[in-house]
């Protein structure tokens, strides 16, 4: 249950940048001056547009069961993308803290920094440091050893849920765009202009529109039904039934581009277990559709899951 809730709930923030957009909700404008819910719609479009930029983001991601029983990592991903040539590298610091449900006393601790790329369809990665402490942690330690700081493609089934990403980004015909700037999936508490680095921005406090959300996953499987199934769309939408958001999104005055999101998403998982996620996100984009360098690997190798931790590897159930 818990690895379930947590490959959905990453890849809902993974895919921040094609779901985080908000857009026109028929609720009314917080003031008469200004109609914030139009700017969200406009800030969309033009978000969905930009073609090359710098990401910086951090998540930190709490699984629990009990208060005494939870997984938590926290991630730091920075780097540059370009949509046209379909590439992206991004630079990964990753601390984790694993607690044993038979023992939480000993605890394992990790430390990792690696890279991340993609050139047209295929994701890339690089193991550049890693140190685990705890107890069992020498024979991964040594593991992963044998794969430190060379490139490896990464086998498309744990690639997974990516697909589901894909699916909707490769829109030729431009329905799932359309679908996304005339949904409501956030509720708008309050408003107001505010001074960041880069220009004035209009700093709205948003919510999760639950319903909203479900229509539009829903519409969203029609327009990719080969592609999404049936019960990988249940599962995203027991994910919104049971999940609460509230954030801080910045749009720029002038530019009109999505310059932040922050804020926490919770997502409740068994009753029976009290079971939760957790995570705390910030989202940044900056040099919006300037040139960024983008040097990505060539590699033949493989990244072997099944003999790299002795665990087969997953595809997705159709």
């Amino acid at each position: 249950m818990k690895r379930s809730l947590g490959i959905i709930g990453i890849a809902v923030l993974i895919t921040g940048c094609s779901f985080f957009q908000p857009v026109e909700s028929p609720k009314p404008s917080p003031t008469p001056e200004v109609n914030f819910y139009q700017i969200l719609s406009d800030a969309i479009t033009k978000t969905m547009e930009i073609k090359s930029g710098s990401l910086d983001t951090t998540f930190d991601i709490t699984f629990q069961s009990t208060p005494e029983v939870f997984d938590r990592f926290t991630a730091n991903m920075k780097g540059n993308w370009n949509g046209d040539d379909k590439k992206s590298l991004l630079e990964t610091t990753l601390n984790f803290d694993l607690r044993n449900p038979n023992d939480p006393s000993t605890p394992t601790h990790g430390f990792a920094k690696l890279s991340l790329a993609a050139d047209s369809n295929q994701q890339m990665l690089r193991l550049n440091t890693i140190n685990l402490t705890g107890e069992e942690s020498e024979p991964i330690n040594k593991s992963l050893q044998s794969i430190m700081g060379q490139w490896y493609k990464v086998p498309a089934e744990n690639s997974f849920p990516f697909d589901f990403v894909s699916s909707i980004i490769e829109d030729k015909k431009g329905t799932n765009q359309e679908l996304l700037r005339n949904s409501s999936y956030f509720h708008i508490l309050d408003a107001s202009l505010v001074q960041t680095s880069e220009e004035q921005a209009h700093h709205l406090l948003i919510t999760l529109d639950k319903d909203g959300s479900k229509t539009l996953l829903r519409k969203l499987q029609e327009n990719n039904s080969q592609n999404i199934p049936l019960n990988q769309l249940t599962d995203w939408e027991n994910i919104v039934d049971n999940a609460t958001f509230q954030g801080d999104i910045f749009i720029g005055k002038d530019s009109g581009f999505v310059r932040k999101l922050q804020g926490e998403l919770t997502i409740l998982g068994n009753k029976n277990t009290n079971q939760q996620i957790t995570v705390a996100l910030d989202i940044s984009l900056h040099n919006i559709n300037e040139h960024v360098p983008i040097a990505t690997p060539k590699t033949d190798q493989t990244l072997d899951f099944e003999n790299l931790f002795g665990i087969p590897s997953q595809s997705p159930q159709q």
